[in-house]
């Protein structure tokens, strides 16, 4: 509550009251601090496509949350034109039909944390493995920033994409994978030359030499044959940052 500017609250009225009086600087506070952060990350160095051409994210990353809470990540989610009091869940399947569709362009509200390993990904997802490939006009990472030193546990190798990075709907694949069902969305970040120089074109000497990006179907495989790591892709026992199910669930046994 304090990092919302209140105070706890033991009602839901106290905290559509406080709420009220504190929105629009919690709004100002929220814009300066993703100009800062991508400012911050803009200035670091990218990462070539010939180490990693695709990047892999577990989904909806929050592990409480839902598939009808992936909707509302984007722009484009209707809800956003309000009313402002109704809640932010959209179903699933409907939002999967329309704005986050094959050949689709989605702008992300928040964050989001991809990694370098199919499987790592999965450790995190609740049911959804996005899969970013580098532009095919790019030779680096223009919109992913390598952050793993600045991360809140350097155990987890982290990639970074800024609110407001738009993507590229190239492919949805439904798989079975640890006897969950997982969507399988493959992306490619898309360019905006009003904020980001043009990639000067692949030397034709090097497109030989260019790393093939797996394909959806081949990572689906490697999805299909995840098994948990005995080495998990975070400190142990640790509870702050982003957690996956595993440590909500150690947690809950320590208890």
């Amino acid at each position: 509550m304090h990092s919302f500017m209140m105070k706890p609250a033991n009602s839901l009225d106290d905290i559509k009251v406080q709420l009220s009086d504190v929105a629009t600087a919690i709004h100002n506070l929220s814009d300066v601090e993703n100009r800062l952060l991508s400012a911050a990350m803009q200035a670091l160095p990218r990462t070539s496509l010939f180490e990693y051409s695709q990047l892999f994210s577990g989904q909806v990353d929050i592990y409480q949350l839902g598939l009808d809470h992936f909707g509302i990540e984007f722009l484009e989610c209707p809800l956003n034109d309000g009313p402002v009091d109704e809640q932010l869940i959209t179903a699933f399947a409907g939002a999967m039909a329309t704005y986050i569709s094959p050949e689709k362009t989605i702008t992300t509200k928040a964050i989001w944390s991809f990694t370098d390993n199919a499987k790592d990904a999965m450790h995190y997802s609740n049911g959804i493995l996005l899969i970013a490939n580098i532009p095919g006009d790019s030779i680096v990472w223009e919109r992913a920033t390598y952050v793993t030193p600045l991360s809140d546990d350097p155990k987890k190798t982290e990639y970074t994409f800024m609110p407001g990075t738009r993507f590229k709907v190239q492919s949805v694949e439904n798989v079975t994978a640890d006897n969950k069902p997982i969507v399988a969305i493959t992306l490619t970040p898309c360019s905006d030359d009003d904020k980001v120089s043009k990639t000067p074109e692949i030397p034709h000497k090097l497109k030989d030499s260019l790393p093939s990006g797996l394909g959806g179907r081949e990572v689906l495989k490697l999805v299909e044959a995840y098994t948990p790591a005995e080495d998990l892709p975070h400190s142990p026992n640790k509870t702050g940052g982003r957690r996956c199910g595993c440590t909500h669930s150690s947690l809950r046994r320590a208890t």
